[in-house]
């Protein structure tokens, strides 16, 4: 994975895993009422929660698929302003992403969205900082594999000349 937008991709991808995993045991625990892969369905299908099975899981590879995608834009957003303190960069770039999905879900009032409980509201904030952290992690896993980085360019000579007149020094052709 030489490509900053495959590392970019499957770091997003691996962070929305994460970001799911603590949605779904968020919602199993009832501490929220609309886990991600709800949110998710609501944007794709235009009807609010239950949703089928097999809405659910459309939902939830349409979600991993955006947050591969948030991922990428994280990856490129990086180089511009530097790469140190990446944890940090990754929790304010998800909570940005955060920030801006509840601001258009409340200003347009996604019917199934709004209003959100308190609880709901930390734990999609919550999953938003495990996205950012768990993108920001692989995606330096990634950069620091070595068959990742520059490859190393070293000079070497060239291949010394052919001899014209090698009859001369072969003891075998005479």
């Amino acid at each position: 994975m030489q490509d900053r937008f495959e590392r970019g991709f499957i770091a997003g991808v691996i962070g929305g895993i994460i970001m799911n995993i603590w949605s779904f045991i968020s919602g199993y625990l009832q501490f929220t009422h609309l886990r991600m892969v709800d949110w998710a369905g609501i944007m794709f299908f235009g009807h609010t929660p239950p949703f089928t099975l097999l809405e659910n899981i459309v939902a939830l590879g349409l979600q991993l698929g955006f947050s591969g995608f948030l991922g990428v834009v994280f990856a490129f957003l990086i180089p511009m302003i530097a790469s140190q303190n990446l944890y940090f960069k990754g929790l304010v770039f998800s909570a940005a992403v955060w920030f801006f999905i509840y601001g258009i879900t409340g200003l347009f009032r996604v019917p199934g969205t709004v209003p959100a409980s308190v609880g709901t509201v930390v734990s999609n904030l919550i999953a938003a900082f495990l996205f950012g952290l768990g993108s920001a992690f692989y995606l330096k896993q990634f950069s620091s594999i070595p068959a990742l980085r520059r490859p190393n360019l070293t000079a070497v000579p060239a291949m010394k000349p052919v001899k014209k007149n090698d009859d001369a020094d072969n003891p075998d052709k005479q």
